[in-house]
């Protein structure tokens, strides 16, 4: 499962065994790329509370496991999460505050239009025009 080739150019930080490492990586993932929703990562051990304007996520016990995801992830999850007509700013709200995801790019121009426009959903706004066609773009959309 390690070489697994859906986590190809992802680097990671693992704290157990290879097979936690990998498990992680593809739950963090899923839900950066809103294919699972956030209550998902409950399987890493976390625990995610409240709504979204009062939102608490308790990290497991033990060690960080950081993992770096390409901007393309976070830009399908952006779009994804907004096309799904439901709990967008939830989504947007977990991706900001969980600590365990960095996303390779974001330092870039299109990379920081799409960050702020993430926080911005988690703030409870509407994502304008523009973030929506550089997350398109970046997705393949």
């Amino acid at each position: 499962m390690v070489n697994d080739p859906r986590n190809a150019g992802l680097r990671s930080r693992p704290f157990h065994d290879d097979y936690a490492c990998v498990a992680a990586v593809d739950v963090l993932r899923s839900v950066l790329r809103a294919e699972e929703p956030p209550e998902t990562l409950t399987t890493l051990g976390f625990t995610v509370t409240g709504d979204t304007r009062n939102l608490q996520i308790d990290y497991p016990s033990g060690l960080a496991e950081v993992h770096t995801f390409p901007l393309a992830d976070l830009a399908t999850g952006f779009v994804r999460a907004w096309a799904s007509g439901r709990d967008f700013n939830r989504w947007a709200s977990v991706v900001v505050m969980t600590d365990w995801i960095d996303v390779d790019g974001i330092d870039t121009t299109d990379g920081r239009a799409l960050w702020d426009a993430v926080w911005s959903v988690a703030g409870g706004n509407e994502p304008d025009d523009g973030a929506l066609a550089v997350a398109r773009r970046l997705s393949g959309a």
